[in-house]
């Protein structure tokens, strides 16, 4: 479970067997939320409204580097990181 990135503390992880669509995990303490890459948006579990709208943001900042990263970890190479 490689960690791509980690933002404002929230720590961005993608799971080389996971499902369609192409999302990855946010961690904060103890809120646990699915983002979709090509939305932003929160899959499933709500968390804080802040966490989802930085996740938000930050997802559509990020999301070409996101997705490649969803790419590699499915082909079972290791993700650049994304400061």
């Amino acid at each position: 479970m490689p960690t791509v990135a980690v933002v404002d503390g929230i720590r961005i992880v993608i799971f080389s067997n996971d499902h369609d669509p192409p999302h990855f995990h946010a961690y904060l303490a103890e809120h646990t939320l699915r983002v979709e890459i090509a939305s932003g948006m929160v899959m499933g579990r709500k968390g804080p409204a802040a966490m989802e709208s930085k996740l938000s943001a930050w997802t559509a900042a990020h999301r070409w580097e996101l997705m490649e990263a969803w790419t590699a970890v499915r082909q079972g190479r290791a993700p650049r990181r994304i400061d």
